[in-house]
């Protein structure tokens, strides 16, 4: 594992063939990391982790358009969180904020726009993200974080709402969670309702007149 870690820090994820195979090489380190749980993890394996292989990790699944090597990083990350998420304080603060919430974000808005958002620089070739695909991950992954243990939203809640010098990442969980939890499809149509579709009826502006016997029903 110490190795595959070396390997994936060394990728530089400048183009699309450096992010895929580093992508790749994720993979593996992910099964390793899932592998360790519940042993212990030697000091020069977590500095390697921390300092080295994470900033590769967020790199790459904030760069990468395809949504197989976001998953191996999103999976890497979780698994990594899992054994050292005491350690891992700011770094998973950082990679949801950057990664998690800004593909639900980007997702959210394409659908109430009903047209496809790019997520490409304009001077390379490389594939757009499907953020419909993405936002499955992501909202996979968030998932399995809030299942991870019983406890685990109090924990989060402690150690980062309460925390002044930390975001509100509980309740920016909980926001996007329920925000998502209606389809895309259903949210963009009620968006449309909302904003101000004249077609719809509007029950307070032409309310249906009281017939004199419905008025005096019991």
């Amino acid at each position: 594992m110490l190795a595959a870690a070396a390997v994936a820090s060394a990728s530089s994820p400048t183009s699309h063939g450096d992010i895929s195979m580093a992508g790749n090489v994720l993979h593996l380190v992910s099964i390793g990391l899932e592998s360790t749980r519940g042993q212990q993890i030697d000091t020069v394996e977590r500095k390697l982790l921390q300092d080295i292989f994470f900033p590769t990790l967020l790199a790459v699944a904030i760069e990468t358009k395809d949504t197989l090597v976001l998953k191996n990083a999103i999976r890497a990350f979780f698994n990594l969180w899992v054994c050292m998420r005491y350690e891992l304080k700011s770094e998973f603060e950082v990679f949801l904020q950057a990664v998690h919430f800004k593909v639900l974000e980007l997702a959210y808005k394409e659908a109430a726009g009903n047209k496809k958002i790019s997520t490409r620089r304009s001077n390379n070739n490389t594939p757009t993200l499907n953020l419909s695909e993405a936002r499955e991950v992501v909202l996979e992954n968030m998932l399995d974080i809030v299942r991870f243990e019983p406890n685990i939203l109090r924990e989060i809640y402690y150690n980062y709402d309460c925390d002044p010098a930390s975001s509100n990442l509980y309740e920016c969980i909980i926001v996007a969670l329920g925000k998502n939890a209606i389809p895309l499809e259903s949210s963009s149509t009620i968006s449309g309702v909302s904003s101000g579709n004249t077609n719809e009826v509007n029950l307070k502006e032409n309310p249906t007149p009281m017939s004199d016997d419905s008025k005096h029903a019991t």
